[in-house]
């Protein structure tokens, strides 16, 4: 949508099911990436609403979610990076939203290429906060 000055916004929307088992729970995020960079430092925001499609009586509940990103190139291509943000469903959003908090490290060993590896408590505060959720993620993309 707009770059410059070592920033881009990008429109973006997914489809992506948060559950696979019965009750199946199909979604659609649309949304956008606001991210900056500057010498070493960089970050990013990824702002969407998320509408679940199908089951919503079942906690397939429409949400806002705002992940936030910042991050410090230590080695070309090595990221090590912070991860928080809020999420929270639209009904009663005062009540039970979650900060997440996260550690992780990206490389990208080839233009257009990313591999991720990512530690997080989802849900570490917030008014139903616990430590007791853990995220270990592993994601590799690719983008022209």
């Amino acid at each position: 949508l707009w770059q410059g000055h070592g920033a881009q916004v990008l429109g973006r929307a997914r489809f992506f099911f948060r559950r696979f088992r019965d009750p199946i729970k199909p979604r659609w995020a649309p949304g956008f990436v606001a991210a900056y960079r500057w010498k070493r430092w960089s970050a990013m925001a990824d702002p969407h609403i998320s509408f679940g499609l199908y089951n919503r009586d079942r906690g397939n509940a429409n949400t806002l979610n705002i992940p936030l990103w910042m991050g410090v190139a230590v080695a070309d291509p090595v990221v090590l990076f912070a991860r928080t943000g809020i999420v929270g469903g639209f009904e009663s959003f005062g009540d039970k939203y979650q900060i997440p908090l996260g550690l992780g490290v990206g490389v990208a060993p080839a233009p257009g290429w990313r591999a991720e590896l990512q530690f997080a408590f989802p849900r570490l505060f917030g008014p139903l906060n616990t430590y007791w959720p853990r995220d270990l993620l592993l994601r590799v993309s690719y983008a022209k």
